[in-house]
């Protein structure tokens, strides 16, 4: 048993050479490698072939680690800035509702067709209540108009990557108003491209 582990380790080395997606697959499936060794197994990969995407990404690299920038590797600071914004839409809602009208589907699809035309890095969708009602019912209802929003966006094929949801219940009203007062304006969600 021992000689055909031997043997089945040989082969995996010589695999990992001449086939990196085969090898590297089951590699990484049957054996316990730490993450720094997947990553200094990985990095040398990068340097023997780069940019071709024969082998699966390191999760601890993934986030910091751009593989194909003009034909070279680079490292990256992670970000979770917001980039500026080029395009704002607002989705508006009925009263204590978070289900989208026939009207604010318009909204939703003049959106989608604009993705193709500015190509935005980050989408940001940010739900918005007005003060009527409790500030705790509030903020529950705008993360359900901002899920809302998000999942219609995502049944267009707008990747789930690209999107940043918020929810801000009654904080930063369009309109300013005192508190149980019922505006229309001020139930939306905002949808903002940042590139």
């Amino acid at each position: 048993m021992k000689n055909y582990q031997k043997t089945l380790a040989g082969l995996a080395a010589v695999c990992t050479v001449s086939i990196p997606t085969m090898a590297h697959a089951e590699m990484m499936q049957h054996s316990k490698m730490t993450p720094s060794v997947e990553i200094k197994n990985y990095k040398e990969y990068e340097e023997r072939e780069p940019c071709q995407q024969y082998k699966a990404f390191p999760r601890d690299l993934s986030a910091r680690y751009d593989r194909c920038v003009d034909g070279t590797s680079t490292t990256t600071e992670p970000s979770n800035s917001l980039l500026p914004v080029i395009a704002t839409y607002v989705v508006y809602f009925d009263f204590d509702k978070s289900a989208l009208s026939a009207d604010q589907q318009k909204v939703i699809h003049k959106l989608i067709n604009d993705v193709n035309t500015y190509h935005p890095t980050q989408i940001t969708v940010t739900g918005h209540t007005d003060t009527s009602g409790s500030a705790e019912y509030n903020q529950q209802l705008s993360a359900k108009r901002a899920d809302t929003v998000s999942k219609a966006l995502s049944r267009y094929n707008v990747s789930s990557f690209y999107l940043n949801e918020a929810a801000l219940g009654e904080q930063d009203l369009a309109v300013p108003t005192p508190d149980n007062t019922k505006l229309s304006s001020n139930r939306r969600v905002v949808v903002q491209f940042r590139k």
